[in-house]
């Protein structure tokens, strides 16, 4: 059996150290991405999933992408965050899958607050570095791990033998992500008919192909404007998207954000 975190992408947008005070509120706020908090002194509160989280010193949160999320501070807090994503293959969000715990307390030899600001320092490295990107990857692994850790559900697995005759169409999507890409066309490559592909491809994945390439191409074009500044109509064209609008719509769709709106929340990112 392979797990469905074989094949997971990883994303992180951004990882710093901020000290708040009341101005750091909000209410019924949500981002395509996720967040993990760790709460370096001071105190202050989240809400979401129905519960309402007291930060406390030394404990770690995570909030995952898409959920209804308000927060603040009376006085002070000092927090260590990141947002970050973990899709799955068909382009979902790994915590929307799995169930863990949104607050815990980790233990001395985790060394969570090492390991926090070692991925903070790595983010503000050179970004073109390939050594970089390694631990930053590791980095962020070993924090999720800690929740994972605590969590007594494994993920779903789908069977090595439906998913392995797949590998080498998700491997020419991806490398094939910015130009014209057809169900016919991927179909033929597997020497079937565009409908029995489609019920195969749904059927192990749990989303269409049309589907599963619109979320690869979302996710290319949320890397693109989360670390460029180009314009939106060079993105789609690039992305194979009609134009500024189709793009637009399409990204709105599937992170509940527009490209100018997610752009902002980049810039003006905030825990």
């Amino acid at each position: 059996m392979t797990s469905i975190v074989d094949s997971c992408e990883f994303e992180l947008l951004i990882a710093d150290r901020s000290v708040l005070g009341r101005e750091w509120k909000s209410e019924h706020h949500s981002d395509p991405f996720g967040r993990i908090y760790l709460i370096e002194s001071g105190s202050g509160f989240v809400e979401h999933h129905g519960r309402r989280f007291i930060l406390r010193p030394g404990n770690l949160y995570l909030i995952p992408a898409h959920t209804e999320l308000s927060f603040g501070c009376d006085r002070k807090v000092v927090i260590c965050w990141s947002h970050f994503n973990v899709l799955l293959e068909n382009g979902t969000d790994l915590f929307s899958r799995i169930n863990v715990p949104y607050e815990i307390r980790p233990g001395k030899a985790d060394a969570a607050m090492d390991g926090f600001i070692r991925l903070i320092d790595l983010f503000e490295q050179d970004r073109d570095s390939i050594y970089r990107e390694f631990q930053q990857r590791a980095c962020l692994l070993r924090i999720l791990s800690l929740f994972l850790k605590k969590s007594e559900c494994s993920p779903e697995t789908v069977s090595h033998e439906r998913s392995i005759r797949f590998r080498p169409i998700l491997k020419h999507i991806e490398d094939n992500i910015t130009g014209k890409l057809s169900v016919r066309a991927l179909a033929s490559q597997m020497k079937m008919e565009p409908e029995s592909f489609s019920r195969a491809f749904s059927g192990c994945f749990g989303t269409s192909p049309l589907q599963y390439m619109r979320r690869k191409k979302i996710a290319r074009a949320r890397k693109i404007m989360s670390e460029t500044d180009r314009k939106l109509q060079d993105i789609a064209e690039e992305l194979g998207f009609t134009d500024a609008f189709h793009l637009s719509k399409t990204f709105k769709k599937a992170t509940g954000k527009s490209p100018k709106e997610f752009r902002s929340s980049i810039m003006d990112a905030m825990p």
